[in-house]
């Protein structure tokens, strides 16, 4: 660890991987609880040396502090087994710090216990910056997902013949047998056809249904004698989720406590009791497309929703709510792979693998058990801002947010054209992405399925933006806005309220490859950096789509004032890259055109589609 790591970790807002301890003279027995709770949660930081005010007041005797808390972790004793960990030692000034990196334990590991004397034998997870001691609920979670054998195999002891609803058979077979790739059987019986799929295991001679097998197909009684809740429920509200908590009642709701085959039916007919089915055709089919373009999205959401539920939470349930803005799907569980290893190829460890192998037969979640890269990439085609992940190992849940806002809205370009840099199509989207984000910050996991593209292509673009000043990449592959962009990006964009008349264009040089802009001077007046278009000045975008004169444009606008129309509407875009002279050597040639740039095509098609909307 360098000291630019260290320093991150001091200066960072973010303190579920991060407990500090003075630790001058002695280790405080609290610090076995935080590693307790970063074993089992997500793993984090330990800082000796440092006090809560996040001041360095070192380590006075390191050896002493150091052969102590090792000692405990590798020895049994305080901890029943040793304790993976990676070990730093930095000096700042003159002044000693140890830092201790403790790595989230196997789930097949947890829960770990620590011992200690106030607590007796106990187990901790972490939450925002405590560590909380587990309840009989967190440990019966915990418990579960430790199980070798995944509880979606275990059999029940139910009458083959009896158990299944005969409508969700016929549904799935038809499904399977209407795949490409899948081997023919359609000449088994539901039985055989069953056991064949792995839904049915033999013991004492006998085929009974596995718990997946009942979850997926069989009759409402068994499900619900199964699990006391339901299987999803479902809420559609018809205003924007900023006012969800001002008591008003849902518009529809479905509440699903059937089969996985059946509560997939009855979301589909709610979802499309709502949403909007534009009238489309195939080029090639010429045949009419009756799904929503959202579609991909919102049915690879859902079936991530049934399929990688924990059925053993029957305390809680996944919800779905449907707002005018954005659509949430919650769950109980949460994923065993990190959030980045989601977004990646490759086999990925599941919850409910038996279920997730019998939708990937019928053509669901065919990315190894997860079709979130199928979200992104159809989120991505839409031309909207990237789903929200939150993988919650502390509360046990997972939570995917899609989120109805445009990623190419006027305001990104208007900070692209602030900034002065030129991007292709490709860099303009994933700087708009980065933008996008809470916090300016994204993995490189996830830009490159927000992007739809490979590896390569992803970091030929993260390379190019790095060259233009205006991302980092840290070592732990984050693509990050650079920091001299954050408040100009915040202001455009909405996130934090800055006055736009305290920025000026004379301080935006943030890039060293700017727009070529006049070299004269095109106002007497000083631009304001554009935070927002005027009417004017949109239709000055549209209109220029072919050369246009100074004459031909104050005509169509039906504007007089030849001074106030440069300086209010016709600068600024000439300023921030929008518009172009066709003559830019001399400004009052007798043959001199404005023209739209290549940024000011991106801003008249995103001011055509929100006019369309």
């Amino acid at each position: 660890m360098n000291e630019n790591t260290l320093n991150e970790l001091l200066e960072g807002f973010e303190w579920k991987d991060l407990e500090l301890k003075e630790s001058r003279t002695a280790v405080p027995e609290s610090v076995y609880e935080s590693v307790s709770a970063f074993l089992n949660t997500e793993g984090g930081h330990i800082v000796l040396g440092v006090n809560d005010a996040r001041e360095i007041v070192g380590v006075c005797d390191v050896d002493k502090i150091q052969g102590d808390f090792i000692g405990n972790l590798r020895t049994p004793g305080i901890f029943e087994s040793p304790i993976r960990f990676e070990e730093y030692l930095r000096q700042h000034e003159d002044k000693n710090v140890l830092i201790f990196y403790i790595p989230e334990a196997n789930r097949h590991e947890k829960p770990i216990f620590v011992k200690t004397k106030k607590r007796g034998r106990a187990a901790f997870i972490r939450r925002g910056g405590g560590d909380y001691q587990c309840g009989k609920e967190d440990l019966a979670r915990i418990f579960s997902d430790a199980l070798q054998e995944r509880p979606d195999g275990h059999i029940l002891k139910l009458d083959i013949h009896t158990c299944f609803d005969e409508n969700s058979i016929k549904w799935f077979r038809h499904r399977y047998e209407n795949k490409g790739g899948n081997r023919s059987l359609g000449h088994f019986s539901n039985e055989a056809f069953l056991a064949e799929l792995g839904l049915l295991k033999e013991q004492d001679g006998q085929l009974f249904p596995t718990l997946a097998a009942i979850l997926m197909l069989g009759k409402t009684a068994h499900v619900r004698q199964l699990i006391s809740r339901p299987i999803v429920d479902c809420y559609r509200y018809g205003f924007e989720s900023d006012h969800a908590n001002t008591g008003s009642r849902w518009d529809k709701r479905v509440n699903c406590e059937y089969n996985i085959v059946e509560s997939w039916q009855a979301i589909v007919d709610w979802y499309n009791s709502f949403t909007e089915v534009p009238f489309t055709v195939d080029r090639e089919t010429g045949q009419r497309l009756d799904f929503p373009p959202d579609f991909i999205a919102f049915r690879e959401s859902v079936i991530n929703l049934l399929s990688h539920q924990d059925f053993t939470d029957t305390t809680r349930w996944p919800t779905i709510e449907s707002y005018t803005d954005l659509t949430r799907f919650w769950n109980p569980g949460d994923a065993f792979a990190s959030t980045d290893k989601l977004l990646e190829p490759g086999t990925k460890e599941v919850r409910n693998p038996i279920i997730v192998r019998a939708l990937r037969y019928i053509g669901f979640s065919e990315q190894s058990g997860w079709g979130l890269r199928d979200v992104y990439r159809n989120w991505n085609e839409l031309g909207r801002v990237p789903p929200v992940l939150t993988n919650d190992k502390s509360k046990k849940s997972f939570e995917l947010v899609l989120l109805q806002k445009a990623l190419m809205s006027e305001q990104q370009i208007l900070l692209q054209g602030q900034i002065g840099i030129r991007l292709s199509s490709d860099e303009a989207a994933a700087f708009a992405n980065i933008c996008a984000v809470e916090n300016a910050k994204m993995s490189v996991s996830a830009l490159r399925a927000a992007l739809g593209l490979n590896g390569a292509e992803t970091n030929k673009i993260i390379q190019r933006l790095i060259v233009q000043g205006v991302v980092t990449l840290s070592q732990d592959n984050i693509v990050e806005l650079a920091e001299h962009l954050i408040s100009l990006r915040n202001k455009l964009l909405g996130i934090v309220q800055i006055d736009v008349a305290q920025v000026t264009v004379s301080n935006l040089n943030l890039s060293t490859e700017q727009v070529a802009a006049p070299t004269a001077n095109l106002s007497t007046e000083q631009v304001t950096p554009l935070s927002r278009l005027t009417d004017n000045q949109r239709a000055i975008l549209i209109y220029c789509d072919v050369p246009r004169t100074m004459t031909d444009l104050m005509t169509h606008l039906n504007i007089g004032s030849r001074g106030y129309f440069k300086s209010k509407h016709l600068n600024p875009l000439l300023i921030h890259g929008f518009l172009k002279l066709t003559n830019p050597e001399k400004l009052t040639a007798s043959n001199q055109r404005y023209v739209i740039t290549e940024l000011g095509v991106q801003m008249k098609q995103t001011i055509a589609e929100n006019r369309a909307e």
